[in-house]
């Protein structure tokens, strides 16, 4: 993918068809999903972060992935070498979770006592996340604020080989200072954003 896309237009044609493939410095593609010529139950779209230190690791995946929709957990204790990671995850017509047709709007999922909040508000994010039973029967309870930086972020569009309709495009940010923080069990802890960091996928 050698090819910069630099001037703002739709993500899909009429047709449903990559308009352009290639990447860029910031999400300046309009992507539809009603534009998509594919049934619902086939398309994926997650939104990812990973946030830490050298200490403590915490990993969130909400996700529309076909006949489901999910939450995934992943806690990481590096000093203890104790990981943990769960998934709540029911049908669309169970689910609160509405995906934004792009990375900066909000998101919010909740299932069985599971629930994550991605409020997003130009330079700042905000992960609200609650997981029960993630630990020995503990419930981690995590309130992240990210930072986001300026500059370029790296966005990919590729089409799937010569199979009309179908693409992976993808917005991924590094380098996010984080603060705020999390409990699990009798565990506090909170991220100092002059050594935590995050990625959002």
């Amino acid at each position: 993918m050698q090819h910069e896309i630099t001037k703002p237009h739709p993500l899909l044609d009429g047709d449903g068809n990559l308009i352009e493939a290639g990447w860029c410095r910031a999400p300046i593609l309009a992507y539809n999903r009603e534009a998509i010529r594919f049934p619902r139950e086939e398309i994926r779209e997650w939104d990812y972060y990973f946030a830490g230190n050298d200490r403590y690791g915490l990993g969130f995946s909400t996700a529309s992935v076909g006949s489901l929709h999910r939450l995934s957990v992943n806690f990481m204790d590096f000093q203890n070498n104790i990981q943990a990671n769960d998934t709540a995850f029911c049908t669309p017509e169970e689910s609160v979770l509405r995906s934004p047709p792009t990375s900066d709007g909000p998101l919010h999922f909740s299932w069985n006592g599971a629930e994550s909040r991605y409020l997003r508000n130009g330079g700042e994010t905000r992960l609200k996340v609650v997981f029960p039973n993630l630990l020995d029967g503990e419930t981690l309870d995590a309130d992240l604020r990210l930072e986001m930086p300026g500059g370029d972020t790296t966005v990919v569009v590729i089409p799937f080989g010569d199979a009309p309709g179908m693409f992976y495009y993808n917005h991924k940010v590094n380098c996010i200072r984080v603060s705020g923080g999390f409990t699990l069990g009798g565990l506090h802890y909170d991220f100092d954003g002059r050594d935590a960091y995050s990625v959002m996928d």
